[in-house]
């Protein structure tokens, strides 16, 4: 019949110098694992006893993880305004309106740096176009040369025989980055185009 030893390094005396009794050493070695010799306080010697088999192992205390800090506010809404909230964070998959509205604050900070024009920012800018229009892929590749400190990476696609999209992945001064959009935009034989802004994540809170 096995034995169960149940005691950590500090509830016995000599605990720096903690070794299995010898009426355990016989079941520990039958699981396979190494037999402890001397423990500091920081390890507990752990024997599960399963029926007559004796199952050993020393794991060393876990400090616990941190938390993440949270500040908590409230705020006042009308029923109806609170409603429709909820029906629009169960319909983005939210767990709950806290995730909503950070997400909401998240949005409202990226466009608000974009209008102070002192931020950095990255984004998109999409333009569709004839490409039968002349000089304008000339034109679009001489700017894109131009700016070429603040592309990323472009995407060219022919939608059909006419008309193609083009994708420019832009990072910069928002001030810098809507003045390019607007120079591309406003192009002769652009038939769409718009610019769609998000953070570089560095200055955004999670």
């Amino acid at each position: 019949m096995g034995v169960g030893l149940e005691q950590s390094a500090a509830a016995v005396p000599d605990a720096g110098k903690l070794s299995p009794r010898p009426e355990m050493r016989a079941p520990l070695a039958r699981t396979g694992l190494p037999l402890p010799e001397r423990r500091s306080e920081a390890e507990i010697i752990l024997v599960v006893r399963a029926g007559a088999n004796i199952v050993g192992a020393t794991l060393p205390r876990m400090s616990k993880p941190r938390k993440q800090m949270v500040s908590r506010f409230s705020v006042s809404l009308s029923p109806e305004l609170m409603r429709q909230l909820d029906v629009m964070t169960r319909e983005k998959g939210y767990d709950n309106r806290s995730l909503a509205i950070a997400d909401m604050i998240r949005a409202n900070l990226v466009e608000h740096r974009l209008q102070l024009g002192d931020g950095e920012i990255a984004g998109s800018i999409t333009l569709v176009y004839d490409h039968h229009q002349h000089q304008l892929q000339s034109h679009l590749t001489d700017f894109q040369h131009d700016h070429g400190e603040h592309i990323l990476a472009t995407m060219h696609c022919h939608l059909d025989h006419h008309n193609c999209l083009e994708v420019i992945a832009v990072r910069g001064p928002a001030s810098v980055i809507k003045k390019m959009a607007d120079g591309l935009i406003g192009a002769k034989g652009v038939k769409h185009g718009r610019l769609a802004i998000t953070s570089t994540g560095r200055d955004l809170p999670a």
